[in-house]
């Protein structure tokens, strides 16, 4: 979730203001504020608070802006649109108290537009300081890593736990992919055919966990071995150009004038180079995932519970799996036709039966089916820009099953 941060998390505010979140968001931006703003800020109670979500308790005279009044930082947080008038009326409820306010910091899951206009438009008008953080700033310091697991702890609450370890098993994650725009071939003899290019991906994939900094190599049958355990099709594909794939890694250079992969009298690894170079690929097709994931818990209208939306979820994910290992080269000659009718003749419903049998411990219906159905159809009319790269990284797995199933 690192690059992606912001991404998800305006994903995660949209999902609050347009449902009933309104406690989960407070509890969010408590959280937020209690660690921009450290031991001087106070929570107050979720009920019955007077419309003061929080308060500094301690203020610095030289940094904050005042007009008025004794010193009075009051914290608000509202998910409706009408942020203005529920600051007007949070401002003379506190008035009418006695409650000298000298600044309100309200925050919002919102995009507000015209941000700077309104403040000035407030401030003038109430003659205190205002301080608003929409969706915009929220993102921004999500992007910017400001307070990293309070972001992180809101996205599992609104969007789940997304990045759980079966992911592997419906990204089509065969890390192997991650480098292929690292060692493409620049011409295709017989000898640098797109088969060797799906072999160099597999060593460097079966070697990720190696470390010569820490002693972990793997001699070279066993590279071999996890390789064909996983792609049961390399005894037929890559198995009689194995080695000479191995030499040839060994002897690449990378931009940093060091081996692709290293052999040492102990065995093969994986330099520190490739490593980070895999690490970064594995973690830019995570953060695809969990936006896919959040894109498509957005397109079931169903009034199904949070829970069961996930769950819809990774049955959708499972039955794309199926479709493209049984269906690949028929769906991918139409997809981003914006007709659903088109792919009336990929056959989801066998596709959705194999993915139920991947999720035995789920409970579906046929409403679920029908749900899955109706969705996957609509992303394939039109996907949005996030799931159109989910589909596109998809279809290297099926890709890379078909060239080493034909030995290309």
């Amino acid at each position: 979730m690192r690059k992606k941060l912001g991404d998800i998390i305006s994903i995660a505010l949209e999902r609050v203001h347009k449902g009933d979140k309104g406690f989960e968001f407070e509890n969010f931006a408590q959280n937020l504020s209690r660690c921009e703003r450290g031991k001087d800020f106070f929570a107050t109670s979720p009920f019955k608070d007077g419309g003061i979500d929080g308060f500094i308790t301690k203020i610095n005279e030289d940094t904050v802006v005042t007009k008025k009044g004794k010193p009075g930082i009051i914290f608000q947080y509202g998910t409706t649109e009408s942020y203005a008038n529920k600051i007007r009326a949070t401002f003379n409820d506190l008035i009418s108290k006695g409650i000298d306010v000298r600044k309100i910091t309200y925050y919002s899951p919102r995009s507000i537009s015209q941000i700077i206009k309104q403040t000035n438009i407030l401030e003038d008008e109430l003659d205190i300081a205002i301080q608003i953080i929409d969706q915009a700033q929220l993102c921004l310091m999500a992007a910017n890593n400001e307070c990293q697991h309070i972001f992180q702890e809101f996205i599992t609450t609104i969007l789940g736990a997304l990045d759980s370890d079966d992911d592997k098993n419906i990204t089509l994650d065969y890390p192997a992919l991650y480098l292929s725009a690292l060692y493409r071939y620049d011409d295709k003899t017989e000898q640098n055919k797109t088969i060797t290019n799906v072999a160099d991906n597999l060593i460097i994939w079966a070697l990720r966990s190696t470390s010569p900094e820490d002693s972990i190599f793997m001699q070279k049958e066993k590279i071999y071995e996890s390789i064909e355990k996983e792609f049961p099709t390399a005894k037929t594909s890559i198995k009689s150009i194995f080695n000479d794939r191995l030499n040839f890694l060994n002897k690449k250079r990378t931009k940093y004038s060091r081996q692709t992969i290293q052999k040492h009298k102990q065995g093969y690894c994986l330099p520190v180079e490739t490593r980070e170079e895999f690490k970064q690929k594995n973690n830019e097709s995570s953060d695809i995932l969990i936006l896919a994931k959040a894109s498509l818990i957005e397109r079931i209208t169903e009034p199904y519970p949070d829970d069961k939306k996930l769950e819809i979820v990774e049955l959708i994910l499972h039955t794309l799996k199926h479709v493209f290992t049984k269906q690949g080269m028929k769906l991918t000659s139409k997809i981003n036709g914006e007709n659903e009718d088109s792919y009336d003749d990929i056959n989801l419903r066998d596709a959705i039966s194999c993915a139920c049998k991947d999720l035995k411990d789920f409970t579906f219906r046929e409403k679920d089916y029908t749900c899955v159905s109706s969705t996957l159809r609509k992303v394939f009319a039109k996907p949005s820009k996030t799931e159109q790269e989910y589909l596109t990284r998809a279809s290297y797995l099926y890709i890379m099953h078909y060239v080493m199933h034909n030995n290309m």
